[in-house]
């Protein structure tokens, strides 16, 4: 995963970066006032502990790992989340230049790996 920030969970387990609409869903829940939303909100951006594209990575991340999406499913979940779509674009699209890169290296080792390979036929086995 790419460096994001994340902090300690309640249960001691490190997250990623909150998510701004459920945070906001959460204060709405607890009975906050708006303005005191939004400036709680503000401040936990400023802070980098709301940070929508760190999700998104997050996000990505774990469907890859343990459940896997192809990207329209991705986007879909992701927008009934909350996230703002320009977020998933932009985030898709580093991560689409990402395992491009990959691939690449991964190509290149191999041909190396094929290339320096010293391969010889098997000479008659002599009795």
């Amino acid at each position: 995963m790419t460096s994001s920030r994340r902090t300690k969970g309640r249960c001691g387990f490190w997250q990623p970066a909150a998510q701004r609409v459920e945070v906001r869903q959460n204060l709405i829940k607890a009975e906050f006032d708006g303005d005191t939303i939004d400036r709680v909100v503000d401040r936990l951006t400023g802070v980098a502990l709301i940070d929508d594209a760190a999700f998104v990575r997050y996000w990505l991340d774990n469907r890859a790992q343990f459940n896997p999406r192809g990207q329209v499913a991705l986007r879909q979940e992701l927008r009934r989340k909350g996230v703002d779509r320009a977020v998933i674009d932009e985030v898709l699209r580093v991560a689409a230049v990402d395992q491009s890169d990959d691939q690449a290296a991964i190509r290149s080792a191999l041909a190396k790996a094929i290339g320096s390979a010293n391969f010889r036929r098997p000479s008659s086995r002599k009795s």
